[in-house]
């Protein structure tokens, strides 16, 4: 009775051996189940976290250009608001305003494109010889005009201390707009102004280029 009652005993513990094995082997294979399930979870958290990077490194590097394109910008506005302008309207063509001023440039050139040439008179009130020899003295005033019938513009009438006034005339190819500049050239000033017509508004713009004050000029005047 008793090798019976030991046999089963026996069968029973095999019974509840192989049972707890067969928990703890499915609890491992479950664990393990998860672990690789957490690691392929982490895995594509990885990946998503290198993608969202990506995508901001690659919105930073637009947010630079931009930032860079303001710079340009901004750096571009201050210059223009820092050039002066000047407007300029037509006046009625006097005779005086020429009496004692010697004519020493004239250009015939459709300022206005309106098929009809205006005439672009640059003056001085240097005294010239019998022979045609200047006598420049120290200082002349000068004066620069563009004449249409009978309105002239009058874009410099200034007097210039031991210097003088260069006259340029240049037309854009694919426009046919006429600019005007004028080179004030002095022993301690350089000057370079541009005049544009605005054809809409009827009047001369004023742009000064170059300003330099309170230099001395090596170069021969």
């Amino acid at each position: 009775m008793t090798n019976v009652k030991f046999k089963i005993m026996s069968i029973v513990m095999a019974v509840l051996l192989i049972s707890q094995g067969t928990y703890y082997y499915t609890s491992f294979n479950k664990k393990a189940s998860e672990l690789e399930s957490y690691k392929t979870q982490l895995e594509q958290s990885q990946t998503k976290l290198e993608l969202t990077q990506n995508h901001l490194d690659q919105k930073q590097i637009q947010l630079d250009i931009i930032q860079e394109d303001k710079a340009v910008l901004v750096n571009k506005i201050d210059e223009l608001e820092s050039i002066e302008y000047r407007i300029i309207s037509t006046e009625k063509a006097e005779s005086s305003r020429i009496q004692g001023y010697t004519l020493l440039e004239e250009h015939l050139i459709d300022v206005d494109q309106d098929s009809v040439d205006e005439r672009v008179e640059l003056y001085s009130d240097v005294e010239v010889t019998d022979d045609g020899v200047y006598c420049w003295d120290d200082g002349q005033r000068w004066l620069l005009l563009v004449r249409d019938e009978d309105q002239v513009y009058v874009l410099f009438d200034d007097y210039v201390q031991l210097g003088r006034l260069e006259l340029l005339l240049y037309e854009f190819y694919e426009s046919g707009e006429v600019n005007i500049t004028t080179i004030q050239i002095m022993s301690a000033g350089l000057f370079i102004k541009d005049y544009a017509l605005d054809t809409e508004n009827a009047h001369f713009v004023e742009r000064i280029v170059l300003d330099k004050r309170n230099i001395m000029n090596i170069s021969d005047l």
